[in-house]
């Protein structure tokens, strides 16, 4: 994979930077349109998100921003959420955002998703306890 195609900056660990970059490249497999443009963070101090999504312009071609919350302990948590928020930037063929929300091509897309690989891209993680999914809870 040509990692200068894309425009990824990022502010996490090395492990979950190489996390993502797999996210990716089995995104890519499946002949998933998502942007080449975002930012990726932690989401600190927050307990009822594993992560979020937001596209600097509605309907742009602009950048996103990923944070992933920085207290999940494991890898396929971790991946999970990540292709979660990448489907959230995916775009038709003029570059218009389709998925900012969990409906209709949103949920299509997760569906073939985790149909196709070992991961369930779910679409909400209120279906179970947060709490499960995070290291430090003490912070909290």
């Amino acid at each position: 994979m040509d990692k200068t195609k894309f425009n990824y900056k990022f502010m996490m660990k090395k492990h979950h930077e190489d996390l993502i970059w797999e996210c990716v490249e089995l995104l890519q497999k499946l002949n998933i349109r998502f942007s080449k443009s975002i930012r990726f963070g932690y989401l600190v101090d927050n307990i009822s998100k594993l992560g979020l999504c937001v596209a600097t312009y509605y309907r742009s071609k602009g950048f996103f921003i990923i944070r992933i919350n920085e207290a999940i302990n494991n890898d396929k948590t971790f991946i999970e959420t990540a292709i979660h928020e990448l489907l959230h930037t995916i775009t038709d063929s003029d570059g218009e955002l389709l998925c900012l929300n969990h409906r209709g091509p949103w949920k299509e897309v997760a569906e073939f998703v985790s149909k196709n690989t070992p991961f369930e891209i779910k679409t909400s993680s209120k279906e179970q306890n947060i709490l499960t999914f995070l290291d430090d809870r003490s912070k909290f």
